[in-house]
């Protein structure tokens, strides 16, 4: 059931790019993806806690990406300080991610019982 539910949200965020030219597509975008996360938190779906971390964090820095695609596409002009915050909202997470994924493999080197599975 569960990736029926991550397959309807990827179908979501595709079409986004497709129906992008509506200027009310991007406020359902974010509800939607906000109903998917509060789906996700409630439900946790995933066996590991890791795993329902990282799938929440996604969901996270999708909203944000969207929201900054939106935020920029109004903006006529975008001073120097702005481009700064814009970047650091895209390379901030994918660092953010490299640095749990690290944790997240030192973890099963230590313990590789409770992770993999024989």
């Amino acid at each position: 059931f569960w990736e029926f539910v991550i397959f309807i949200r990827r179908l979501c965020i595709t079409t986004f790019a497709i129906l992008y030219t509506h200027y009310w597509f991007p406020i359902v975008l974010i509800g939607v993806l906000l109903i998917f996360l509060g789906a996700h938190h409630y439900k946790q779906p995933f066996r590991y806690k890791e795993a329902n971390i990282m799938e929440y964090f996604s969901i996270c820095c999708t909203i944000i990406v969207v929201s900054m695609q939106v935020s920029t596409t109004y903006l006529t002009e975008v001073n120097e300080n702005g481009a700064y915050v814009i970047v650091g909202f895209i390379i901030g997470p994918v660092l953010v991610m490299m640095v749990y994924a690290y944790c997240i493999l030192y973890k099963i080197k230590q313990n590789p019982g409770r992770y993999l599975e024989p």
